[in-house]
């Protein structure tokens, strides 16, 4: 007999300035949360210490886990590019991380020529792990499906949904989409994970999605993730705070 249940759609946390990760690993037993990403931002791989490492490994020794790397926010152009996202591709492989999130530039020739090479290596040494574009608050859904086009004949390759930066957009290029809902319909490519977080409007705040002075309709972004992209996770909030509990309720309450 075959079981048609399907898997919970996966939810997780991401790192932080203001916390430890060995503190944020310890939420995410406690809100029996099933993914976990580890952004590296001020940090490199080298940095993250023995200790929090042994934190790491009973989670993603679980098959049922997800846990995924996002790269440090760096100008394509600097000759040190490619060897600081293959140092974290490496680090992802280590850990068995689903995806790797990557920021293109405004220069998409330049960012397609240098992160082909990426693509190529992680295809050749880290097969089961994708690579995956993220919408910033300065690009376009025209100019982040530019890139995937361009991209799409490798295998993998996709998209990482950022909420909060999708409302962002309009403000910041000469783009059509008016809102985060418009921004989301207009993504061509497959999306492999989405980033949770809202804002004003005016910049990138990181608010909670309890937040009211957020003007994103999180409840409509995430019926169309569902329902019209068919995307089934990690959803990792971008943010961490106080009452965290309420907001992870709140998520899984939008998605049953």
């Amino acid at each position: 007999i075959t079981s048609t249940l399907k898997m919970p759609i996966s939810i997780g946390l991401q790192t932080v300035r203001h916390l430890d990760i060995r503190d944020l690993l310890q939420k995410v037993n406690k809100f029996e949360l099933s993914a976990f990403e580890i952004f590296f931002d001020s940090f490199r791989p080298r940095d993250i210490k023995i200790q929090v490492k042994k934190h790491l490994r009973p989670l993603i020794d679980n098959p049922e886990f997800t846990f995924t790397v996002h790269a440090p926010i760096i100008c394509p152009s600097k000759s040190t590019w490619l060897d600081i996202m293959t140092n974290c591709l490496e680090f992802a492989g280590q850990y068995r991380a689903k995806l790797l999130t990557i920021h293109p530039s405004l220069n998409i020739s330049r960012f397609i020529s240098k992160v082909i090479s990426l693509i190529k290596f992680t295809l050749k040494e880290f097969k089961d792990i994708k690579i995956c574009i993220e919408n910033t608050p300065s690009t376009s859904a025209e100019m982040i499906n530019q890139v995937f086009n361009k991209l799409k004949k490798y295998e993998n390759i996709g998209l990482t949904f950022d909420i909060g930066h999708s409302q962002l957009a309009p403000m910041t290029n000469n783009s059509s989409e008016t809102s985060a809902i418009e921004y989301l319909r207009l993504l061509e490519g497959p999306i492999l994970e989405c980033h949770v977080h809202t804002n004003r409007g005016k910049k990138d705040e990181h608010l909670s999605i309890r937040n009211n002075s957020g003007i994103i309709d999180i409840r409509r972004i995430i019926h169309i993730l569902t329902e019209e992209k068919k995307f089934e996770g990690p959803y990792i909030f971008e943010y961490y705070r106080k009452n965290m509990e309420k907001d992870v309720e709140l998520l899984k309450e939008l998605l049953k």
